[in-house]
């Protein structure tokens, strides 16, 4: 399985690397059954050749970008809401800001079909990177200890408090840029149902171990999941509902909706 922190979906360079040796595959693949020349490239097979005298037209950064997303929707047969414009989620090293990040990046791309991209940083500087508009969100952060922080991006405008994972009791708060307003609103409100409760949270963090016997975050996600259904299935739509139990039935377990295999056993392709 994947790095839960890896992201690849966003449409960089070395993503649309990636995407082209797919597609030269496949084309490759099914120019073999349809032409008779061996030699031809699927590169050959699918780009036609500029008439004599003409020069190939060279597509524009924007253009190509385009391309390679509508490309990829084509291979993976679906695309994100918001395809190319990822919500960015505050990562550092710590089990329970795992968990938290595991638990709702899972629920908004297997239940709403959300793109996610996990930045790590330290603590410290997931304050500064939401000031500073490179970060969208951070699920839990004390208002107590980063209190002068607080205090100035809330008052200021710059950032929004949307509530707390810990319930109406805990310190902990959710923090996210107010731009996300304006850019993903609905993720803004579906954060905000997203409650499991401190008990809860401190119980499977505190399961959360390394080492190849070790319990990951995004399996303590699986078994939350599957232990407390009555509790999560009523932040969720009807169709998010089902988007997640499927995930859960069909062994989903990171923060991709769909992934291929390429060329070997142990290569894939995610998004």
């Amino acid at each position: 399985m994947s790095n839960p922190r890896y992201n690849p979906r966003m449409i960089s360079p070395e993503r649309a690397s990636r995407l082209f040796l797919i597609l030269a595959t496949l084309g490759l693949v099914i120019a073999c059954s349809s032409r008779n020349d061996p030699l031809l490239s699927a590169g050959e097979i699918a780009t036609p050749t500029p008439a004599q005298g003409q020069l190939a037209a060279t597509p524009t950064p924007g253009a190509l970008a385009d391309q390679t997303a509508s490309d990829e929707a084509s291979v993976f047969g679906f695309e994100y809401k918001n395809e190319g414009d990822p919500l960015r989620i505050a990562a550092w090293e710590h089990n329970q800001i795992d968990l938290i990040n595991q638990l709702v990046g899972y629920i908004l791309v297997q239940g709403y079909l959300y793109d996610i991209e996990l930045v790590d940083l330290t603590k410290p500087e997931a304050g500064s990177g939401l000031e500073a508009g490179t970060v969208d969100i951070i699920l839990s952060i004390s208002k107590t200890e980063f209190s002068d922080w607080y205090n100035r991006v809330t008052d200021s405008g710059v950032a929004l408090d949307i509530g707390s994972l810990y319930g109406d009791s805990s310190n902990d708060r959710v923090v996210a840029h107010s731009s996300l307003m304006d850019r993903l609103p609905e993720s803004v409100d579906i954060i905000s149902r997203i409650q499991p409760g401190e008990e809860i949270l401190n119980d499977l963090a505190g399961r959360i171990k390394g080492g190849r016997l070790g319990l990951k975050s995004n399996v303590a996600v699986q078994i939350y999941l599957k232990q407390h259904e009555d509790q999560w299935s009523q932040w969720l739509t009807a169709e998010a509902y089902a988007g997640v139990q499927s995930a859960i039935e069909t062994g989903r377990t990171g923060l991709f909706r769909k992934c291929l295999q390429g060329n070997g056993p142990n290569v894939f392709y995610c998004k």
